[in-house]
Order: structure tokens, then C-alpha cells, then sequence
């Protein structure tokens, strides 16, 4: 969960870039064709990584019961590894926005 607790707070500052890039599509004033093509891609890339991270807390187990301490290391080694992926999916779905956005002004 601390891998959790240090990729939430990205969540929020990846909603603006979203929103930032909504209105660039929405505006409708973009008359580059390749232009638009990227910024309908990272609009679809940020919009997978929200989905990713909360489908990970929506699957995270918090309840234990029945399962054998090997199976418990080993359900939570795995939910590092996703919440680790999806981490590197906000990163980088945001980092490519930014540069889409910063071009299309």
C-alpha cells in the first residue's frame, strides 16, 4: 500500500492534465491533423491510467481469511508488481501530455 499511497497523489494533477487536454480537443480551433491525432492518443493514454488505478483498488484485497502465509506473500508481491506498472502508466501517460500540450499552444 505505500507504493499505493505514493502514486494517488498523481491522480489528481493527471485529472488536470486530462481536462487541459478535453478542452484543447473540444475547442476545436486545431487544424493539424497529426496535431489532433496526438492529443486524441494522450487523451486516451491519461484516460487508461486513471482506469488502471482504480481498478487496482477495486480488486485490492484487504481481507486475508483462508489464505496460507505463502499465498498471502505472494498475492501481495504480485499487487506490487501491478500497482508498480500502473505507476509507470500515470508517469508516463502524463509526461507525453505535457509535451502534446506544450506543443499545441
Amino acid at each position: 500500500m505505500l507504493m499505493h499511497d505514493s502514486i494517488m497523489p498523481s491522480i489528481s494533477h493527471l485529472v488536470q492534465i486530462k481536462a487541459a487536454v478535453k478542452i484543447k480537443l473540444q475547442e476545436g480551433n486545431i487544424s493539424d491533423e497529426h496535431q489532433l491525432k496526438e492529443l486524441r492518443t494522450v487523451f486516451n493514454s491519461l484516460d487508461g491510467a486513471e482506469e488502471a488505478m482504480m481498478t487496482w483498488m477495486r480488486n485490492y484485497k484487504t481481507n486475508y481469511e483462508g489464505m496460507r502465509d505463502e499465498e498471502i506473500r505472494s498475492y501481495l508481491l504480485r499487487q506490487k508488481q501491478q500497482i508498480y506498472q500502473v505507476g509507470e502508466k500515470i508517469g508516463e501517460s502524463m509526461k507525453k501530455a505535457k509535451v502534446v500540450l506544450a506543443s499545441s499552444n
